[in-house]
């Protein structure tokens, strides 16, 4: 290191004296041996005695300095008999060279320095270059050697600054982190190696302590730098490789469990002392050993892996294997981390420079046949392009004759009614689609408006459903529905005991129809739906209710759901079977009366779906009040958000007259079974009946007559009673 200061300072070699070579010590002053310094000096003298160096020599008038050498510990220096400096013990400094001022006694100049050890291993001068020259020029010298102990550790800290802030921006290579945390951990060891680190006046003990820490989380991190290098990449198929693997890991994670505890300990405790003892009993050489095994299976393992790499790594942990041998005595050898860490950092570099020249040959492989890629991904990009359009014109085209199949089956955006009811139906399906310059829409919810005759009068029967699945799943399911619920309008307008049947009874027919059907599909497919009768003579509402959103009635200007008690499975839900039960409603002037599915309720709002029956009965009451269309009333929905399913609603408006005619029967049927004329009776509540089906209290009192005295309409009375939702 000696040639650089001068390249350095662009002046001459330093004209300095060198004192390398034999000392004379002794323990008392008296008794003199000759020892050849610098070197360590334990086991001289007994241990806590003090020892005495001292040196004769003849020098220049112009020797006003003194480089002492690293000396370790408390020490006292003396040129010619004079003291140059006042220790203390515990030491403030330690491995320090000094450079002391002198004032030679003519060309004679003895030098003497007075150890009191404070570590028992270790003490005495024990390496660098001590002389005498010009003190300008020795503090010259120093300062620049000083500069050039810096320059390893900033290299290693820019690299750790590098190696984090690549896996900050790239996040690929998952072992930048760990080898970013040793190379800092590293640089901060390599500080406190310099002796500018008195200069921050920093108490001892935290210097000490800085670097205990840093010594023994050094290899912990550098093992996990390993763990992420190597990770997977060792053929492990063989029985004894992976038996090798298993051993090195668990020694592997119990030393560096060991030293990560070592160094918490460090920092709650202040003895110098143990620290030493345990890193030069324990640590150096017992742990360390065991992990630079590890690290040599991992480096035998992957050694085809990035060679100039794995050639960096062995070269540092041989020159630290041999400065652990010198510490420890069993070696005598100049100091070689440093320069095998030299070593390393060049591995780190070159293996840089090769995966830049792979990436380089990689990506003029890749511009050399990319016109010929561009050109074959452009030929599969058309053929893959042109079979998504035929796969999506043939999807269309089963969508849009599923439309046509499901068309007569439903009334989409239709409206109808008689004297005493109206009635408007919106279907908006969340599937929309063109084919062939036709554009429509498929999807699960479906509206079926018919009048029916039963027992000879007019009733309008509805539906409202929803079938399980999207697009074309959902629409196979409403064909499904469609059809036979059409079905059943049909065979009830041809057969006579069909129309015979009472409301109670045709609503279990229908359910029957349309359970055992989606039934039969095993699960696959199911549906929710309301479906109902409305006696528009009467004012009565007959439904039942498949797991399906309630329906609302407005009365007065006020709305609120229809809540019955038996509300029964899905259709084709496969669960145990349940006794039907039909809600009767008695039905007022002025009452108007809505059915949806769920797409009135579940509104996707800020990109979340929101769930709210509460606001649907808000929107309704604002419509009626408005008296708007019904697709004005699906705009004011989608005020709130977007749809996120299909929607179907049904708007029925009861617009019959309140008749005087039942309460007059009601009160002439009640005088006969006051006066027990019972066969008189019946006719007159089979006529109040008729006018108002929804009174149960009177059924049962006809049902009671009519065993009295024998007659059929008991037991067909019994059958509606039993069906209907004793609720209602």
């Amino acid at each position: 290191m000696r040639w650089l200061i001068p390249v350095l300072l662009l002046t001459a070699p330093l004209q300095a004296q060198s004192l390398e070579g034999l000392w004379q010590f002794s323990s008392d002053g008296r008794a003199w041996q000759s020892v050849r310094v610098p070197s360590n000096l334990h086991g001289l003298v007994a241990p806590k005695e003090r020892l005495i160096l001292r040196r004769t020599l003849s020098v220049d008038t112009d020797v006003t300095g003194w480089r002492t050498g690293i000396v370790s510990d408390a020490a006292r220096f003396f040129a010619n008999g004079v003291a140059l400096n006042d220790p203390s013990s515990p030491p403030t400094s330690y491995d320090r060279n000094h450079i002391l001022r002198i004032e030679p006694d003519g060309r004679r100049l003895e030098l003497r320095i007075e150890f009191q050890p404070y570590f028992s291993h270790e003490y005495g001068l024990l390496r660098g270059d001590p002389a005498v020259g010009n003190i300008e020029e020795l503090r010259d010298s120093y300062t620049i050697e000083q500069l050039l102990v810096l320059l390893l550790p900033f290299v290693f800290m820019l690299l750790s600054f590098y190696y984090a802030a690549a896996f900050l921006l790239f996040r690929s290579e998952r072992s930048a982190i760990p080898l970013a945390l040793f190379l800092m951990i590293l640089s901060i060891y390599l500080l406190q190696r310099s002796d500018l680190k008195y200069s921050l006046h920093v108490d001892l003990l935290q210097l000490k302590r800085i670097e205990y820490v840093s010594l023994m989380l050094l290899l912990p991190t550098l093992l996990l730098f390993f763990h992420f290098l190597f990770r997977r990449r060792c053929d492990l198929r063989l029985r004894f490789r992976r038996a090798i693997r298993r051993i090195t890991s668990f020694m592997a994670i119990i030393c560096s469990a060991a030293l990560v505890a070592a160094a918490f300990w460090i920092l709650f405790e202040d003895d110098i002392r143990l620290w030493d003892r345990f890193n030069s009993q324990i640590v150096q050489p017992v742990i360390w050993p065991l992990l630079f095994l590890v690290m040599a299976v991992r480096l035998i393992e992957n050694w085809r892996i990035g060679r100039p790499l794995i050639i960096g790594i062995l070269i540092a942990l041989t020159g630290t294997l041999l400065d652990i041998a010198n510490h420890q005595e069993w070696i005598n050898t100049p100091p070689a981390a440093p320069v095998s860490l030299l070593a390393f950092v060049g591995g780190l570099a070159l293996s840089q420079v090769e995966k830049s020249v792979q990436t380089r040959r990689e990506l003029s492989q890749l511009n050399a046949d990319l016109e010929r890629r561009v050109d074959h991904r452009t030929r599969e990009y058309k053929r893959s392009l042109a079979e998504i359009r035929t796969l999506k014109e043939q999807q269309d085209g089963d969508y849009y004759l599923t439309s046509l199949v499901l068309r007569p089956l439903s009334c989409r955006n239709m409206t109808g009614g008689n004297s005493r009811m109206t009635w408007s139906s919106f279907t908006k399906q969340k599937k929309s689609f063109a084919f062939r310059h036709n554009r429509s829409e498929l999807g699960g919810d479906i509206n079926i408006v018919e009048t029916v005759r039963l027992r000879g009068r007019e009733y309008v029967a509805f539906l409202n459903a929803d079938a399980m699945g999207k697009s074309i799943q959902g629409a196979g399911g409403a064909v499904v529905i469609g059809t036979v619920l059409g079905a059943s309008l049909s065979r009830t307008k041809r057969l006579p005991e069909l129309s015979a049947l009472y409301p109670e009874e045709w609503l279990r027919r229908c359910y029957e129809d349309l359970q055992n059907v989606f039934y039969s599909f095993n699960g696959s497919m199911m549906a929710s739906a309301v479906l109902g009768l409305i006696d528009t003579t009467a004012g009565c509402l007959y439904h039942w209710n498949a797991e399906h959103p309630p329906l609302v009635l407005v009365r007065a200007g006020t709305a609120d759901y229809i809540h019955p008690s038996g509300m029964l499975y899905r259709l084709g839900a496969p669960l145990p079977e349940q006794e039907l039960r039909v809600h009767v409603c008695s039905l007022r002037p002025g009452d108007v009366l809505y059915a949806g599915t769920d797409g009135r309720d579940d509104l996707s709002i800020d990109g979340r779906i929101e769930s709210d029956s509460g606001r649907f009965l808000q929107i309704v009451t604002e419509h009626e009040n408005s008296k708007a269309e019904l697709s004005a009333l699906v705009e004011r929905l989608e005020t709130f958000g977007a749809l996120s399913d299909d929607l179907a609603l049904l708007r029925f408006a009861f617009t019959g007259k309140q008749r005087s005619l039942p309460g007059v029967l009601r009160r002439q049927a009640a005088t006969l079974l006051r006066e027990r004329r019972w066969k008189e009776s019946l006719p007159t509540l089979e006529s109040y009946i008729e006018l108002n089906p929804s009174d149960e209290r009177s059924l049962r009192v006809g049902v009671r007559v009519a065993r009295r005295l024998g007659h059929p309409l008991a037991e067909r009375w019994h059958r509606r009673l039993r069906l209907r939702d004793s609720t209602s």
